[in-house]
């Protein structure tokens, strides 16, 4: 009979004695089970019950020697024994009757050499040991996260009932992959791979080693997801742990380490110090063969619509506004023109800082408000993508300045982006605003974009939707700006000259698929917010500009300090119901943007 060999790394689980039990008691031929056990445990641990059961092979290992997940399961790699099949689960799992039986055949009905079921399994709770009766999962990618890898969550499987054999799919999961017994040898586990970025370095290197990618069809297996209250690798390996000399390495520096190899793998930077050796790509198909199988390109940290939309692959999309992605060596310049709104400055910067994008940025302060200069102070110092310029004179009259529209002309002189953003300090930009705007701008091939509809708060403190044509909604191509410029007039009104001219040649795109990154926000205190020149009462009045220098008043009296986005929790609170809305409108954008970064405000 054909063997299955059972590979387990188990951390400090008291799950793990169960769910060899459960493993073995529903199978249809239990002798065909083998087992390779990481054993990772304290003093209180055992598992006697099975070192004379020649089934298992154990690897013992105290705690404090362990070194993460891919080391782990490095060392049960090498204790396969020519079995034909080998199951990869992790040490807190159910099964369903006949499991082992169900799963053989299902291989056998993909159409492929070399086949790997995957998925996400069903979910079990310990304590009443009841499985969930729930459809069987795909695996589906997110969005990127900073590490440089994928976030990859569960989505119930369309219209499973109906499908008659495994489906083919983008990602692999550690906790539980079912293929050949050969892919012990062909695929090595990275030992310095800690955790994060497992699942997507298991999925390459399993592809371009010519093994396809499916996902069951029925539940066989279920898995303890939360796991409150159990040891965890990274909670045993902390700073305190390491100071008093129980462990050696903090998880930080072990993660460190990973982080490096993930990036070099999936070619995301380029570091000669970096050798992976045996644990490289295969050499059967490229990554960019996956790339294209799965619509993911991880140098650009861009992810298919496709993709999102939680199609089945393969992509295969070789169209241009797939391949021409923005270059990640162009620049956004936000450009903020500001007159004594310190703490509106302060806010800002830190949106600025919470942006999540994949091109270079840079923030120009541009403070006509000489007799009280903006600074940053000793919290800015590894920060080097923030301007300050103090100055009150026209570039062009070389008198005091007596307009907007000069002053946002002569700001722009200190921009060296391809792209600007007028970066109003009084107004609230999410962390996905520069992301989506250069998005928008390669997706449509415009000179200028902006979502349709923006937030708006007045002092009632409710935001609103609503159509706009306000300057800091848009992206614009910055070269065309210059050589358009803005309007030169004496009242607060929008100093648009730019977007009247790019309207006529067709380069402007009010894009009704994206969603909101950007709030026009009157809801400051006016000790704080100030006058504002934008009031439609005070467009008219010919002495709006001196009016808004007179009325307000929120002066300079120290340098601005570094402060987290959270810090403004209380500000971006009354958004999130709105924001969480976004899920059933615009799935793809809201995973794309809202879910990766809506913790930042939280």
């Amino acid at each position: 009979m054909d063997k299955i060999y059972i590979q387990i790394a188990s951390y400090r689980d008291p799950e793990l004695i169960p769910t060899i039990f459960d493993c073995i008691n529903k199978a249809q031929y239990q002798d065909r089970l083998t087992f390779g056990i990481c054993f990772q445990h304290d003093e209180t641990e055992s598992l006697y019950q099975f070192q004379r059961d020649k089934r298992f092979k154990i690897v013992d290992v105290h705690w404090t020697e362990s070194r993460g997940l891919g080391w782990a399961r490095n060392k049960l790699r090498d204790l396969w024994n020519g079995e034909k099949y080998t199951l990869q689960i992790d040490s807190h799992m159910r099964f369903a009757k006949n499991w082992d039986e169900e799963l053989i055949q299902m291989m056998n009905l993909c159409d492929s050499e070399k086949p790997i079921l995957t998925s996400y399994p069903g979910l079990y709770e310990p304590k009443t040991n009841i499985c969930r009766d729930e459809a069987p999962a795909i695996i589906c990618g997110r969005y990127f996260t900073d590490f440089g890898t994928i976030h990859l969550a569960p989505e119930q499987m369309f219209n499973y009932e109906n499908e008659t054999k495994p489906i083919k799919a983008r990602f692999i999961a550690g906790g539980y992959n079912f293929t050949y017994g050969i892919h012990c040898k062909e695929y090595k586990y990275d030992p310095e791979i800690y955790f994060r970025g497992d699942e997507i370095s298991l999925t390459v290197r399993s592809y371009t080693k010519g093994y396809d990618i499916y996902h069951p069809h029925k539940l066989l297996i279920w898995h303890e997801y939360v796991r409150e209250g159990k040891p965890k690798h990274w909670t045993d390996f902390s700073d305190t742990n390491k100071e008093n000399g129980i462990v050696d390495e903090n998880w930080v520096d072990l993660n460190n380490i990973s982080k490096k190899r993930i990036q070099k793998l999936l070619r995301q930077v380029d570091d000669d110090s970096i050798n992976l050796g045996e644990f490289d790509l295969g050499n059967v198909r490229s990554l960019e063969d996956y790339e294209n199988y799965a619509g993911i390109k991880f140098n650009q940290k861009v992810l298919h619509s496709d993709t999102i939309a939680q199609k089945y692959p393969p992509i295969n999309d070789n169209t241009e506004w797939w391949l021409n992605r923005v270059n990640s060596d162009d620049k956004v310049s936000c450009v903020m023109t500001t007159y004594r709104r310190f703490n509106c400055v302060e806010r800002s910067i830190s949106m600025f800082l919470a942006q999540n994008c994949n091109v270079k940025t840079e923030l120009i302060i541009y403070n006509t408000d000489v007799d009280n200069p903006l600074a940053l102070d000793d919290t800015f110092k590894e920060i080097n993508d923030i301007k300050i310029i103090n100055n009150n004179i026209d570039f062009e009259t070389k008198k005091p300045y007596d307009n907007v529209g000069s002053i946002r002309r002569d700001a722009l002189t200190f921009a060296d982006g391809k792209y600007y953003i007028c970066w109003d300090d009084d107004d609230l930009f999410f962390p996905w605003n520069i992301q989506q705007c250069i998005d928008g701008l390669i997706r449509t091939g415009k000179k200028a974009w902006k979502p349709k509809n923006s937030f708006m708060m007045n002092t009632d403190k409710r935001p609103q939707l609503f159509f706009n044509n306000l300057e800091a909604s848009f992206i614009i191509d910055l070269e065309s700006i210059r050589n358009i410029g803005f309007n030169i007039n004496k009242s607060g009104a929008q100093h648009l000259k730019w977007i009247e001219e790019l309207e006529t040649k067709n380069e402007v795109c009010v894009d009704d698929l994206s969603i909101p990154g950007y709030c026009f926000y009157w809801a400051d205190d006016i000790k704080i917010g100030g006058h504002k020149q934008s009031n439609a009462e005070e467009f008219q009045k010919p002495d709006n500009f001196e009016r808004h220098k007179l009325m307000t008043t929120d002066l300079a009296e120290r340098k601005l300090t570094l402060k987290k986005i959270n810090e403004y929790k209380e500000i971006f609170h009354p958004f999130i119901d709105l924001l969480e809305e976004f899920e059933a409108k615009n799935r793809e954008f809201y995973y794309k943007y809202i879910m990766k970064n809506i913790v930042k405000l939280l």
